[in-house]
């Protein structure tokens, strides 16, 4: 039902383009937080936290193994990077680095706000009892509130699957289109020969590819995913593991060697540019070690 029911979403080819989605998702977290203070408001500490009344240690920090999980969490909850290049072009005619600088910090403070806010009233509700999915403590209950916060939880869920979409979409069209037209190619070439003086207003290079080839090429990565999420038991594993190499690769590992090989051209530039190329690859390293030590020890230890 879900997969039908996004199916207008998944051909958009501009981000401008689902800002409905964005309105449900930003109304459904909202929705989220709201309830889950009304739940502490209405029924305080005394009925779901098992350490009423206190005291609460919940700010003494106990430095252990899982802490390297919390690592890889902090960077996935940032992690904007993995469709800056469609939300510059999003940005329309006018698009500038101020403007992209400007959206991005909206993004720091309101995702901070947000996951502050959930982490506070998730801990004063449940206290220590509290699952690493919250949704697990609020399972067992059966009053309207609940429903509402797992309803709210729900589609705030599937707002996010466009996004995530849509860049493995971008990807592919840019592939397919590449070996049907060499579109790709012919618009480097013009970036090297510097033969217009517009670059930065061109059309995305899959956005004029065969309507047809699009239509397939769409239709066929939504298809794919589908049934692997029907076929597979453990959805969450399965999405921690790709994290672990599509975050890692697209923040930090791509961006650390595209650094450091095109900075082999520009002897004047090396130093402390090569230097942050070394730092990214070691950071995506990092990423992907946390990732998968928060899968395999945190998930058997806990």
């Amino acid at each position: 039902m879900l997969a039908i029911g996004l199916l207008p979403v998944i051909f958009k080819k501009v981000l401008a383009e689902m800002k409905i989605i964005s309105y449900a998702l930003f109304i459904s977290v909202l929705f989220f937080i709201f309830f889950l203070a009304l739940q502490l408001v209405n029924h305080g500490m005394s009925k779901y936290n098992p350490d009423y009344p206190g005291p609460y240690p919940y700010y003494n920090i106990n430095w252990g193994w899982n802490s390297i999980a919390a690592f890889s969490v902090f960077l996935c909850s940032y992690n904007f990077s993995f469709i800056e290049f469609p939300l510059y072009h999003a940005l329309g005619p006018d698009r500038c680095k101020e403007k992209m600088l400007k959206a991005v910090g909206y993004g720091m403070v309101e995702s901070t706000l947000i996951y502050a806010s959930c982490g506070f009233l998730a801990v004063y509700l449940f206290g220590s009892s509290v699952s690493d999915n919250v949704l697990d403590n609020i399972d067992g209950e059966t009053s309207v509130v609940s429903f509402i916060i797992r309803f709210s939880f729900m589609i705030l869920l599937a707002c996010h699957i466009p996004y995530v979409f849509f860049l493995g979409k971008e990807g592919g069209c840019i592939v397919v289109d590449e070996v049907m037209t060499k579109s790709m190619s012919k618009s480097l070439e013009k970036r090297i020969m510097k033969e217009t003086q517009t670059l930065d207003s061109e059309v995305i290079v899959y956005h004029n590819m065969n309507q047809l080839a699009y239509i397939i090429t769409t239709l066929v990565l939504y298809a794919l995913c589908i049934v692997v999420a029907c076929l597979t038991e453990n959805l969450g594993a399965l999405f921690n593991y790709i994290a672990a190499f599509a975050v890692s690769g697209i923040q930090f590992f791509v961006p650390g060697m595209a650094i450091i090989i095109l900075s082999r051209g520009h002897p004047d530039r090396k130093g402390a540019l090569v230097g942050l190329g070394y730092f990214y690859v070691v950071m995506s390293v990092l990423v992907t070690l946390s990732i998968f030590f928060d899968n395999v020890y945190v998930a058997r230890t806990s």
